[in-house]
């Protein structure tokens, strides 16, 4: 009987032990409670307020609550305390990619030149970061002139002629 009763309790110290656990920052915002989540970061940074996880996600929220201006520093400021955190530079590149999208033209180019230093960086660090291509393949569809070199430009428009010669070939037999 005793044995039953100790097995029952380990049986379940873990399933109680899941469910007392807090959960952390990115998980609330994972999972949609922004609130939750700002509140927790709002204490984080008062304890610790050269947190760059608690920064970069501070920085996230701000984003998403359209507050760019108030994102930017935050997300400078995680990637000027962990530079090798790819996840800190492919949110900085997703808060300046956010503010090009508003900004004047001249302010766009000294923007976007940061941008693609940022997403460069975060790629560098981790070619598998979701963020970070995702961002990439945005910024490819709607502005591959500024994002590629000149020599990527001419080699892909090289080889759509050659495309469009093979089928005007085709076309003439």
């Amino acid at each position: 009987m005793i044995v039953r009763a100790i097995r029952a309790i380990l049986f379940l110290l873990p399933v109680v032990s899941l469910l007392a656990a807090e959960p952390t920052p990115r998980q609330l915002i994972e999972n949609g409670h922004y609130r939750r989540a700002r509140a927790a970061l709002e204490t984080r940074l008062q304890a610790a307020p050269d947190d760059p996880e608690a920064l970069s996600l501070s920085a996230h929220l701000k984003l998403l609550a359209g507050e760019r201006d108030a994102a930017l520093p935050l997300a400078e400021r995680a990637v000027k305390l962990d530079a090798k955190n790819p996840v800190y530079q492919a949110q900085l590149a997703q808060v300046l990619a956010e503010m090009v999208n508003h900004a004047g033209a001249v302010q766009q180019i000294k923007l976007g030149n940061q941008m693609k230093a940022a997403l460069q960086a975060a790629l560098a660090l981790d070619p598998n970061n979701i963020d970070a291509l995702l961002l990439q393949h945005s910024i490819y569809r709607n502005a591959p002139a500024y994002y590629a070199n000149q020599a990527e430009i001419d080699a892909d428009l090289e080889a759509e002629e050659r495309e469009y010669e093979a089928l005007a070939e085709q076309n003439r037999r």
